[in-house]
């Protein structure tokens, strides 16, 4: 009898056009499968578990083919996107667990361009302009929110189906709470996440949602502030 994944793994696969260059191999969860297929328009590299989904579209109703080639790979191989049901050229990638980051160049019908959808980029010595991306230490992200990513950053994530502005103060913004407003994923309702740079130490805060205090339900760590009140705390090590 099969496994309820390889009878959905399957399913999923096959309503893939014929000769498309994903496979089982490559698309390895039920979670990365449904982001495939429903991604309805191009946005930042999404994180799924630690694979990553990179989404590419422009206007060229001609355009052909999209593909990513990285640096550790010394930009070697050309790995192919795919396009969905929607328009959008997918494709989904497993980093080295040895990597902290990852950074890259598109490859638009022959062209090398950086990527217009990462929040950011690097120029070399020579002005070739990369993309590159964090990513969450395997250890951190195991134990949920917050985790730090490549780089030394910390990202804070908060799901709330109903909220209409989610924010975060601490320490960190001299709880400021209109400084940090955290932004809502396009392609997953109710997930809130910010990234920041911070210092090394120990870290209080709390989420603001809707005006009211709310502690990082994903982070079991919490102390007493000076007023008596309930924070989170997150420590950044060396």
């Amino acid at each position: 009898m099969k496994q309820p994944f390889m009878i959905l793994s399957a399913i999923i696969l096959a309503t893939l056009p014929i000769g498309h260059p994903l496979s089982a191999q490559e698309v390895d969860s039920v979670d990365m499968h449904l982001a495939i297929i429903s991604t309805k328009e191009a946005g930042p590299p999404e994180f799924i578990g630690r694979n990553v989904l990179f989404t590419y579209e422009d206007d060229q109703t001609q355009l052909r083919r999209v593909g990513i080639a990285f640096a550790h790979e010394n930009y070697n191989q050309v790995h192919t996107f795919y396009r969905n049901r929607h328009g959008v050229f997918v494709y989904p990638y497993s980093p080295p667990e040895e990597l902290d980051s990852l950074t890259y160049r598109l490859v638009v019908d022959g062209i090398w361009t950086q990527d217009p959808n990462s929040p950011r980029h690097t120029r070399t010595s020579e002005g070739v302009m990369l993309s590159s991306l964090p990513l969450p230490r395997t250890e951190d992200k195991e134990r949920g929110t917050p985790y730090r990513t490549g780089g030394g950053e910390v990202t804070f994530t908060f799901r709330s189906e109903d909220a209409n502005r989610v924010a975060i103060a601490g320490t960190f913004n001299r709880w400021n709470p209109y400084m940090h407003r955290m932004r809502e994923d396009p392609r997953q309702e109710g997930l809130y996440t910010i990234t920041l740079s911070l210092s090394q130490g120990t870290h209080y805060y709390y989420f603001i949602v809707d005006g009211r205090r709310r502690l990082d339900p994903g982070n079991p760590k919490e102390a007493s502030s000076s007023n008596g009140g309930r924070v989170s705390v997150y420590r950044v090590d060396g």
